[in-house]
């Protein structure tokens, strides 16, 4: 496994570098300067997986812009084929949860708008990235699933002050916004409350979803 130079001067990776390093002989560790991608590792002779980490302040409102732009152009340069997405979550500061869910249903969102097909994997604990890549290996050579990816739905509950929203919140919303794009607009839409209680949604439900959106994505 090749990891990216620069991944030492990020705070946010300063675990994962150390897991990296203590894993050296089971990951085969090389460093050196990647430009498009912070880890490289080797399927075959001729293919490699490449990974980009994701963290929570990478989807800050200062950073999203350049994370999303190193995205896409791996994903043009790959073809999103044996391309994929690593987003460190803090699993054990429990105060850098809700920010960082937040940062990840963020990180969701964008991928769908954009129709980039670049699965993103939840690490939980640096030390199991060892784990995932072993499991990678294993699901293409026994042509089984990949590493489990947030389903779209998934993300879509995660989207209100409360969440996981209700099943009944869930398909009224969706009847009412069937693509991200729409939901996004949610905030800057002066009926978008009296458009989602029309399809019988509670009251408070529908405020939390619309306090959801004026926070995350309403620009102005």
């Amino acid at each position: 496994m090749t990891f990216c130079s620069s991944l030492r001067r990020r705070p946010s990776c300063g675990r994962l570098v150390a897991a990296i390093v203590a894993d050296e002989s089971r990951l085969g560790l090389k460093e050196n300067s990647l430009q498009t991608h912070d880890l490289q590792i080797p399927l075959s002779r001729n293919d490699h997986l490449s990974i980009l980490i994701v963290s929570p302040d990478g989807m800050s409102s200062s950073r999203e812009a350049s994370t999303i732009i190193r995205i896409e152009r791996l994903a043009a340069l790959t073809g999103c084929a044996h391309t994929l997405i690593v987003f460190l979550f803090p699993a054990i500061d429990v105060h850098a949860r809700a920010p960082a869910a937040n940062a990840l249903s963020a990180l969701q969102l964008r991928l769908c708008m954009l129709a980039l097909n670049v699965p993103a994997v939840v690490l939980d604990s640096p030390e199991k990235l060892g784990a995932l890549v072993t499991q990678y290996r294993e699901s293409r050579r026994q042509n089984g699933p990949k590493p489990q990816v947030l389903d779209r739905l998934d993300l879509v509950r995660s989207c209100t002050m409360a969440p996981p929203m209700s099943d009944a919140a869930l398909l009224r919303l969706t009847e009412a916004y069937p693509s991200f794009a729409d939901m996004a607009c949610m905030g800057a839409d002066p009926r978008a409350k009296t458009t989602l209680e029309m399809t019988g949604m509670d009251e408070a439900e529908a405020e939390g979803m619309l306090a959801f959106w004026k926070e995350e994505w309403a620009v102005g």
